[in-house]
């Protein structure tokens, strides 16, 4: 039987130079590293972390791998996926498995990705001071509340969240407008250990691009016309999350910032030269199709996959219709009112292009026009954009 081992330190699989020699010269890991050409089966590695490296399975049978290997040791693999490789590996690997990091990528980056997955195996008197994090079944009413739904889909939102707020790194929430990515963010820092730290969200597509810059990390004296020296909102959200909204309407010029403060931790305030160390998880939220402004040069692929390390995808209202009638019901209970069988009726067979949001909005209205204590159909009015 598998017992959760103290840290003994990170195996990295592969047999390409350009691996092995940043690994090699990896100093600022300061965590005990052993590099080896590949993996035999049934290989029992000591180490509590597995980086491998996804080339080495080109011409492999996936599932056949994962049967070659323990599934408590399956669950220690990081995959680093090289820029090099193909569209549809890349793809398969992001869509198949847990953990993944890009490469190359900064030290920083590895080092805080690393640090978050050892955390899952550590002993208690070895982790982060556990009584900093919601238990796991406060955790899960949290869930529940804010991202309501028996959806299977949902379900597995809800324990992707989980597993994310334990650890600390970027995450990347997608889908479209209405769906509740701002209340996913807000819940994924409220179960993390900063949860008592601040919460900062800014839409990035209402900051001016020409002030873009200023507004995320400050200003020096003398920078502009004006500019006096001040902290921009990652100073604001130091030691807590910095929920950074529609991250594909970001500038090239922002981007490269971005890309900077997630590789490094550190910022640069306009007009200065010093930079700024900062201790924030940043979460992105878009509803843009990243990979397509990837493919127009309107994003860089770069900061896409740093971005991309922790993904959750939150499905629109019409590809979960079973989740209407439950969500419904205890928004209109708050305020001790029922659904008619034809409102339900009505509210099922709508489409919900403006999802959850507007499923909201439907049912204040309705709740405003309602004489007695239950919503007929009459009742249930719909946006008119559609």
């Amino acid at each position: 039987m598998y017992v959760p081992m103290h840290f003994e330190g990170i195996t990295v699989v592969s047999k390409n130079r350009d691996v092995v020699d940043f690994f090699n010269d990896y100093v600022e890991l300061k965590l005990p590293c052993e590099i080896i050409n590949e993996l035999e089966e049934n290989y029992r590695v000591a180490s509590t972390v597995v980086l491998f490296d996804i080339r080495a399975l080109i011409g492999i049978d996936v599932d056949e791998f994962k049967l070659q290997y323990s599934p408590e040791f399956l669950e220690r693999l990081i995959f680093i996926i090289p820029f090099e490789v193909s569209e549809m590996m890349r793809a398969f690997i992001i869509e198949n498995v847990n953990y993944h990091i890009p490469f190359p990528c900064g030290s920083n980056y590895i080092r805080k990705y690393v640090e978050g997955f050892i955390l899952s195996y550590l002993p208690k008197d070895k982790q982060v001071d556990e009584s900093r994090l919601p238990s796991v079944f406060s955790a899960e009413v949290m869930l529940k509340k804010y991202l309501q739904g028996e959806s299977e889909q949902m379900r597995k939102v809800r324990e992707r969240i989980l597993a994310l707020s334990r650890r600390d790194g970027p995450v990347l929430l997608l889908g479209e407008s209405g769906t509740g990515k701002t209340t996913a963010a807000n819940v994924i820092h409220r179960l993390s250990y900063r949860g008592k730290n601040k919460f900062v969200p800014i839409n990035v597509s209402t900051i001016p691009d020409p002030l873009a810059e200023s507004t995320l990390f400050g200003s020096k004296s003398g920078a502009f016309t004006d500019a006096k020296n001040r902290d921009g909102i990652f100073m604001a959200a130091n030691g807590g999350s910095l929920f950074l909204d529609e991250i594909g309407t970001a500038s090239e010029r922002l981007q490269s910032k971005l890309l900077t403060a997630i590789e490094s931790g550190l910022i640069y305030k306009v007009g200065s030269n010093l930079p700024t160390k900062v201790d924030v998880r940043l979460i992105f939220a878009t509803n843009e199709n990243l990979r397509s402004k990837i493919e127009n040069k309107l994003f860089r692929v770069d900061l896409y996959y740093r971005m991309a390390a922790n993904i959750v995808t939150i499905p629109p209202l019409r590809e979960r219709r079973e989740d209407i009638g439950n969500i419904s019901q205890n928004i209109v209970q708050k305020e001790g009112k029922a659904l008619s069988y034809n409102a339900m009726r009505k509210l099922e067979e709508y489409s919900w292009p403006g999802n959850v949001r507007e499923l909201q909005n439907c049912l204040t209205r309705a709740l405003c026009s309602s004489k007695s204590a239950i919503i007929e159909k009459e009742d249930i009015t719909f946006d008119c954009i559609q």
